[in-house]
């Protein structure tokens, strides 16, 4: 388990033909830590700096798993929205039937994960 290290991402892309996707910009980049939440390690640091270096962000965070979790429910809440109402993030954003119910799903996902303690 020491050498284990968990990541998420947050960028935006957008595929523009098969096997083509674009990357319409790095929001904050790769989050990165110890499962356990403990401090970080060699192995955390020597992958950060890697990302680094081919110009990634790759901030070390504490707690992992709520990045982990955080970046699941934002996800998932967005992607249903966008399949039910065949729409992009633009669009959810001007719609407030659509806020309503990314919020209503957001909402349920915490209720659910709260007894975890994420």
């Amino acid at each position: 388990p020491e050498r284990v290290i968990g990541f998420t991402m947050w960028l935006s892309a957008v595929q523009v033909s098969p096997g083509r996707v674009v990357v319409r910009h790095v929001q904050r980049g790769y989050p990165l830590g110890q499962p356990d939440g403990g401090a970080s390690s060699m192995h955390v640091e020597r992958l950060a700096a890697a990302l680094e270096r081919g110009g990634v962000p790759a901030p070390r965070v504490r707690c992992i798993r709520s990045e982990i979790f955080v970046k699941s429910l934002n996800s998932l809440a967005f992607n249903v929205v966008a399949v039910l109402g065949d729409a992009t993030n633009g669009k959810i954003a001007d719609s407030a039937e659509a806020l309503d119910t990314l919020r209503s799903v957001m909402h349920e996902c915490e209720a659910m994960v709260g007894p975890l303690g994420l």
